[in-house]
């Protein structure tokens, strides 16, 4: 009856290497025990912001009678939506998982391409902003199908 919280979880899981959120083993690089919490929320309303813009450009582009607020959301209807929007999401949802500060890197690069693409300036280098967070996604998503071999993780780093 004496017994600690860790020794009842080591007793319990088996192993004090066991992520105590998920029933699989992790390894030191994805240890999910971490000081520092990271709020998803201002990526999240980058995402959205993205999305907005993306879907406004794509009805600009249907040619329903809006208002264009910015020129350049009709052409870059399908980088907004892909890139800015369902880039940032998945890597918010992925680095959440990971439950490591430099996960957080994949949705603030990603971030800071959907602001410039929707929001910045003429001539901001917004490609490469999306195309170092893509990099870092599939970096990401191989690191956590490494944690958690299964089909799912797999066809997520296969495309």
């Amino acid at each position: 009856m004496g017994r600690t919280a860790d020794s009842a979880h080591q007793s319990r899981a088996g192993s004090k290497r066991e992520c105590r959120t998920s029933p699989f083993p992790v390894s030191d690089l994805v240890q999910a025990e971490v000081a520092v919490r990271i709020p998803p929320q201002p990526f999240l309303l980058v995402a959205g912001l993205a999305l907005v813009s993306g879907l406004w450009g794509g009805l600009l582009r249907t040619g329903m009678a809006l208002p264009d607020v910015r020129a350049l959301w009709g052409p870059a209807h399908g980088p907004l939506m892909v890139c800015g929007f369902l880039g940032t999401l998945i890597s918010v949802e992925r680095a959440t998982a990971l439950g490591r500060p430099a996960g957080w890197l994949v949705p603030a690069v990603t971030a800071v391409g959907s602001l410039g693409l929707a929001a910045g300036p003429l001539g901001f280098p917004t490609v490469w902003f999306f195309v170092v967070g893509s990099a870092g996604l599939t970096v990401l998503l191989t690191v956590l199908a490494r944690v958690r071999p299964d089909l799912a993780s797999m066809l997520l780093v296969a495309g």
